[in-house]
């Protein structure tokens, strides 16, 4: 919260791989030797994700204090844009054709001798 996030930048401590995913800041932790492995498995699960999608949600994300209506309409708004898409009619064709779908969330883990842990 604002909270938490008011106290670690004021005071400019630092925070650890556990504390940060346990605060949320970070979204999972990975063994040194799997890094690299899983970036990339992160960013591979990008790869079929509509740019059109990544763009509305970052532009969201970008509206600090937004309030709920405001923010509701923003997402009509999204709706109706990313409905045009040729993904997203790719999308709906998979869908009533019972195909698996092209985006995938999370990415999958790759097996690890170590193992990564998410929250």
């Amino acid at each position: 919260g604002v909270q938490r996030a008011r106290e670690i930048m004021l005071s400019a401590r630092e925070v650890g791989a556990e504390e940060a995913l346990r605060l949320g800041i970070a979204m999972e932790l990975v063994p040194p030797e799997d890094l690299q492995a899983r970036a990339r498995a992160l960013a591979a699960s990008f790869v079929n994700a509509s740019p059109m999608a990544v763009s509305l949600i970052k532009r969201a994300l970008a509206v600090p204090g937004a309030g709920l209506p405001e923010l509701l309409d923003m997402e009509a708004d999204a709706q109706a844009l990313a409905a045009g898409t040729t993904e997203h009619k790719a999308a709906v064709q998979r869908f009533l054709a019972k195909e698996p779908t092209l985006f995938q969330w999370p990415a999958a883990h790759a097996p690890s001798a170590t193992g990564g842990r998410q929250p």
